[in-house]
């Protein structure tokens, strides 16, 4: 976890979820296709109404890992 004060983002770098590395482990199913995404959905619910966005980068969550990151909303 990180966060950059200069710019006002937190960030989480997720090297092995254990959640879906768990899945990854069993043999005998195949993870969700879209498993990953709940933490967009509930996280996003808790930083929106705070005044932040919720980004999540899953393009390696095929290896249980990803990047989330917290940052305020852009000013319309």
């Amino acid at each position: 976890m990180t966060f950059d004060p200069e710019n006002d983002t937190f960030e989480i770098l997720m090297r092995h979820c254990p959640s879906k590395g768990q899945l990854l482990e069993f043999e005998h199913l195949e993870p969700y296709e879209f498993y990953c995404e709940h933490c967009q959905v509930l996280y996003e619910r808790v930083v929106s109404p705070l005044g932040y966005d919720f980004v999540v980068d899953m393009s390696n969550c095929d290896k249980a890992a990803c990047k989330c990151t917290v940052r305020p909303k852009k000013k319309p």
